[in-house]
């Protein structure tokens, strides 16, 4: 299981966003940290296995994003540890994070390469579909298929981010906290930190925010 969390562009504390990157890292992740957001409607990811919370906090302070940033921190489960398999992923206009695992990616995977020529000319080859995780191939199917294939699949709770929303499948609650007028979703959020969740949102499937 990893940790996601949906953090306001305009939440620049560098100390609350630290205690909060350590506290996800170590409850469900080490294996690789990322962000993404976009700026002026073009998607970026920064991301990377060896990246510290400390790293991540002075990069979100450092953008000017246009909306809400994506943060994942991973603990592998399908897939090498390596930069490639960190979260998030984008294709297209889109960026998604994925929390859980996606049930029957073996069959997903041999549908591919039964198709191959379909999939080559975005860029899947035979090797990369073998060694990709559930959660890049979730991430893609989303940006060929739209949103509504998450509902198809059993895959805990994934997060794509748009232009202009962001579209939530909860297949777990995501916590809730007030910071001044600005509201954070995450999986969680440690006693430490010395604010209570305000509420536990249990989003409808696809729910836009």
């Amino acid at each position: 299981m990893c940790r996601v969390a949906i953090i306001s562009k305009n939440i620049k504390d560098v100390k609350f966003l630290t205690r909060l990157f350590i506290d996800l890292d170590n409850s469900a992740g080490k294996d690789g940290l990322g962000i993404g957001y976009f700026e002026s409607g073009i998607p970026y990811i920064f991301k990377g296995e060896k990246i510290t919370p400390e790293q991540m906090v002075k990069k979100v302070c450092d953008i000017n994003s246009d909306h809400e940033i994506l943060f994942h921190c991973r603990r592998a489960s399908i897939g090498k540890v390596n930069d490639d398999n960190c979260h998030p992923y984008s294709y297209g206009n889109s960026i998604s994070i994925h929390n859980g695992q996606v049930e029957g990616v073996g069959v997903l995977k041999l549908m591919m390469l039964e198709n191959l020529d379909k999939y080559q000319v975005d860029g899947w080859t035979e090797e990369k579909i073998m060694m990709t995780t559930d959660s890049d191939l979730l991430s893609y199917f989303i940006w060929k298929r739209g949103f509504g294939i998450a509902s198809m699949l059993d895959c805990g709770t994934v997060i794509t981010q748009y232009p202009d929303r962001v579209k939530i499948y909860v297949g777990y609650c995501l916590e809730a906290i007030q910071v001044g007028p600005e509201w954070i979703y995450a999986s969680e959020f440690s006693d430490e930190m010395g604010m209570a969740s305000k509420q536990w949102l249990v989003f409808g499937k696809g729910t836009d925010i």
